[in-house]
């Protein structure tokens, strides 16, 4: 994933995440995932990421993110990002992200994210996600993920208190 001349960072060859004049990361240009009355993140109205039968979270209809026999962990759905008592960040109820010995927060078995020398959380070889102001990690042009007040890391996709 290069960047291109601007500074932005590219997913692919025709897609590029560019940084609005607020600092925010911008996923598309039209795409923005607002905050509920609740302050959950809501990734769009109508999209849930459901579990399978088999417990696998589900991202689009023909993809699944299993876990690996090492215990890595996957990307849900309706959730909450709280911190297990080992330490470590889990996505989902039931999915926790370890931090492989380099220190890196892993997403799946082979997918590391690592932190950049100016802090920012790295997802891609050259997509930062930087830290606003209130400390919160933004996603998108106007997305924050706020932390509650038991600490947790909330992204709900669809809360429990937003109305389509």
């Amino acid at each position: 994933m290069p960047t291109d001349s601007g500074g932005y960072n590219v997913i692919a060859s025709h897609i590029v995440i560019p940084t609005d004049s607020g600092g925010y990361n911008v996923i598309a240009s039209h795409i923005v995932i607002p905050t509920d009355s609740c302050g959950y993140n809501v990734i769009a109205s109508h999209i849930v990421i459901p579990t399978d039968s088999g417990g696998y979270n589900v991202i689009a209809s023909h993809i699944v993110i299993p876990t690996d026999s090492g215990g890595y962990n996957v990307i849900a759905g309706h959730i909450v990002i709280p911190t297990d008592s080992g330490g470590y960040n889990v996505i989902a109820s039931h999915i926790v992200i370890p931090t492989d010995s380099g220190g890196y927060n892993v997403i799946a078995s082979h997918i590391v994210i690592p932190t950049d020398s100016g802090g920012y959380n790295v997802i891609a070889s050259h997509i930062n996600r930087p830290t606003d102001s209130g400390g919160y990690n933004v996603i998108a042009s106007h997305i924050v993920i706020p932390t509650d007040s038991g600490g947790y890391n909330v992204i709900y996709s669809k809360s429990h208190c937003y109305t389509n």
